[in-house]
Order: structure tokens, then C-alpha cells, then sequence
């Protein structure tokens, strides 16, 4: 597995080494350096009170076990049926272990589903923690300048506070 190293843009301290992916990472993207001690920000962190919480890499793993599901499945059902028709004894073997890896990952996904809805209340606690702590950092106007430069939401946010829109856009708070 390759890891990637993100650096300082300044005096090019590493500050995160990573496994790269489609996961998004949620918090504050704003880095003082442990180096130098200089500001800068981190495009690849999402500010929760803009973006929300939606994770594709959590969905995309989650069909891509489905899908391997039924393709063993149907792969192992097929060849139990073509075997048993054929009277081919080691196929009819062969099938059943197909079938029962299958099941096997068929239960572990299904305890990994049972998991995370044990785990569903921390979760969205956490969330809105999470959540409640990027509001209050974006109620700041100097950050919510800065990270304006670069984030395209929160430049949409910061124009319509100073346009005076009582109501700006913000994601919605998990519930």
C-alpha cells in the first residue's frame, strides 16, 4: 500500500502520512506548522458545517461487498447446478466451497451491518460535535475569509453574510 506524505507549502515538514483513498476527512483545515509555525490550509479537510457528512468511500465499499456477494453467489450456484447435471463430483466440492465462502461473507457483512447500527448514536454524536465546533469556527469572519480563498462554499457563505442574508447556507446538522 503506497502512502502519501502531505508536507508544509512553507518549510516542507510533514504533518500527515496517510493512506490515500476516497475517504473524506471532516475538521478544521486550517494547519499551523510544528516546524515553522506558519498557517496554511489543508484543501483536502471539509469544514462539517459546509459540507456535511457523507461518506462515498463508506458507500462504494459497501457495494463493492454486495456486489462480490452475488457474484459468488451466483458463480457458486451455477457451478453446483452445472456439476450436479454433469454428475462431476470434484465441481459439485468446488461449488459448495464457493457457496460457502459466500455465506461466510454474507454473515460478516451482515455483523459488520449489525456493528455499525449499535454504533449509529455515537456516531452521530460525534458528528454533531463535530458539526457544532465548525459553526462556531466559521461564525469567525477571519477565518471564514481565509478559508473563503480557498473553498468555493465557504466564499458562496462569506458572500451572502455580507451581502446580509439572515439565513445563510449551511449543511444540515446530523440527526
Amino acid at each position: 500500500m503506497k502512502y502519501t506524505t502531505k508536507m508544509c507549502p512553507y518549510c516542507r515538514h510533514p504533518y500527515v502520512i496517510h493512506a490515500p483513498g476516497d475517504q473524506i476527512k471532516y475538521g478544521c483545515p486550517l494547519i499551523i506548522c510544528s516546524r515553522c509555525g506558519k498557517n496554511f490550509w489543508d484543501t483536502d479537510i471539509k469544514e462539517p458545517a459546509l459540507y456535511g457528512f457523507d461518506n462515498e468511500f463508506e458507500k462504494r465499499k459497501r457495494l463493492e461487498t454486495n456486489l462480490a456477494m452475488v457474484m459468488y453467489g451466483g458463480i457458486g450456484l451455477v457451478i453446483l447446478i452445472a456439476s450436479i447435471i454433469t454428475e462431476y463430483y470434484f465441481m459439485i466440492i468446488f461449488g459448495i466451497l464457493i457457496a460457502g465462502f459466500d455465506f461466510f461473507l454474507i454473515s460478516k457483512e451482515l455483523e459488520r451491518r449489525a456493528q455499525n447500527k449499535k454504533n449509529h448514536d455515537l456516531i452521530i454524536k460525534e458528528q454533531q460535535k463535530q458539526y457544532d465546533e465548525s459553526f462556531k469556527r466559521l461564525q469567525n469572519m477571519n477565518y471564514l475569509r481565509g478559508l473563503a480563498d480557498v473553498d468555493f462554499r465557504a466564499e458562496f457563505v462569506l458572500k451572502e453574510i455580507e451581502s446580509g442574508e439572515k439565513d445563510p447556507f449551511f449543511a444540515d446538522r446530523p440527526e
